[in-house]
């Protein structure tokens, strides 16, 4: 009888699945590896070259060839007749008789650019912050690209800030204009976080596997602040210059900008043990980068008491998806970490020193502190406002069927005919997009 064929990269197939055709196809929607669809030869019991895409995730145009397009495909279906239809970036499209790549119906997840906000779709949107006054910057995980919404434009509220949408092997360059390059050069392993300076809308954000990246919002080009291969080592336990230090094998994550400072989380694997996580405060003004947090010890470190920094197991991963917030009471970063779910802990970050804060009432996605109230989206996807000297909680309802979600919430001044209000990614009936709540 016939035997299963060989893997075409056990990192790579996604799913399988034999068709109304009789054929049998692979393929994969890996963020870091070659994406397509490879269809089984059966006399070889061997996959043929690639079926559809080019290896490269993306979109195309109508009427390019199948095996020449950039694809990020979801879903498949083959009709008896050999007709192969596809989900590509929310679009359904079918490869015709002459092997292209044509539209049947939708729009791509990045459409919008140069348009109203209430008019852009979005692919997934976790991370999002301050742009300058009312604009807000969010990145697209799934469309590989960063915009600013511009809120108060009459026309053009939608502006492409950084990416082209692809994912590929490829180089990057400060050079570039960043709108025409690849945003995700780290690929494997990037966490998509990232941080503003509210002030000036300047944006950081791991440009690549060893680089920590500030997008200069005047000169329109990426600069390098952190990371050089070769470099003092992320693990040292001192202040260093940023520009020349060795960022370890994982992309850092962008917990968020204090002050002047990025705080940034480093995390390396040696193949067989992962390296616990540290934090490190890195001024944006000269790169002096210096370690703040985490037990640097492989795979082995417990507890987190509260005292020096450097005593404090951060977990075996980055915490890029904990809460984090500045916490202007406290004159401290606030912030939660998953080893501490159990314990519903707050911890406050100030210097090298990490202390217990308060309990909080239920796991949060992301919390914004203003005085005394905090507000988050919970684990349930609830919009919530926790008053910490009461400990009081209210939940703000959110109109319809619409969640909160991702890793970010804004607080936002009134301004113009607006009042005080919140700013965060929601979901709904399996749409994205950025909301603003009003607050009384």
């Amino acid at each position: 009888g016939a035997t299963v064929p060989n893997h075409r990269d056990t990192c790579t197939d996604s799913a399988q699945r034999t068709t109304n055709d009789g054929n049998h196809y692979v393929w994969s929607i890996h963020q870091a590896r070659l994406t397509g669809v490879n269809k089984l030869n059966i006399g070889t019991n061997s996959y043929d070259a690639t079926f559809l895409g080019n290896g490269v995730h993306g979109t195309c145009a109508d009427g390019t060839a199948a095996t020449s397009c950039p694809v990020r495909i979801t879903d498949f279906f083959v009709a008896v007749d050999g007709t192969f239809f596809f989900v590509d970036s929310d679009m359904i499209r079918v490869i015709d008789n002459s092997g292209n790549v044509q539209t049947l119906y939708g729009q791509s997840k990045s459409f919008g650019d140069g348009g109203l906000g209430q008019d852009a779709r979005f692919g997934i949107i976790n991370f999002i912050d301050h742009g300058a006054g009312d604009n807000v910057v969010m990145i697209d995980n799934a469309e590989r690209i960063m915009r600013e919404i511009r809120p108060n434009e009459v026309t053009n509220q939608v502006i492409r800030v950084a990416g082209n949408g692809v994912l590929v092997n490829g180089s990057f360059s400060t050079a570039t204009d960043p709108r025409y390059q690849m945003l995700d050069s780290a690929s494997w392993g990037q966490t998509f976080s990232f941080a503003t300076n509210p002030s000036n809308g300047d944006i950081y954000f791991a440009c690549t596997w060893h680089n920590v990246c500030r997008l200069n919002r005047i000169s329109n080009r990426w600069e390098i602040m952190m990371g050089q291969d070769g470099g003092s080592s992320w693990l040292s336990q001192s202040t260093d210059n940023g520009t020349t230090m060795d960022m370890g094998n994982y992309p850092a994550s962008i917990n968020g900008y204090f002050g002047g400072n990025i705080l940034t989380g480093h995390y390396s694997w040696s193949g067989t043990k992962d390296n616990n996580q540290s934090f490190r405060l890195t001024n944006v003004s000269n790169s002096l980068s210096t370690y703040v947090a985490g037990k640097a010890e492989e795979g082995s470190a417990t507890g987190c008491p509260s005292g020096a920094g450097t005593n404090c197991n951060l977990g075996s991963s980055r915490q890029y998806w904990s809460a984090i917030t500045w916490d202007s009471t406290a004159s401290k970063i606030l912030f939660e970490f998953d080893r501490d779910r159990g314990s519903y802990m707050f911890r406050h970050l100030s210097g090298n020193s990490i202390t217990n804060a308060f309990t909080y009432p239920e796991y949060f996605l992301s919390i914004v502190k203003v005085g005394s109230i905090i507000y988050g989206c919970t684990e349930n996807n609830e919009l919530k406002k926790w008053d910490t000297s009461t400990s009081s909680v209210t939940l703000l309802p959110i109109p319809g069927t619409a969640k909160c979600h991702g890793n970010r919430i804004l607080y936002k001044n009134a301004s113009g005919d607006k009042p005080n209000r919140l700013v965060f990614p929601f979901n709904q009936n399996g749409l994205q997009g950025i909301a603003e709540y009003f607050l009384n």
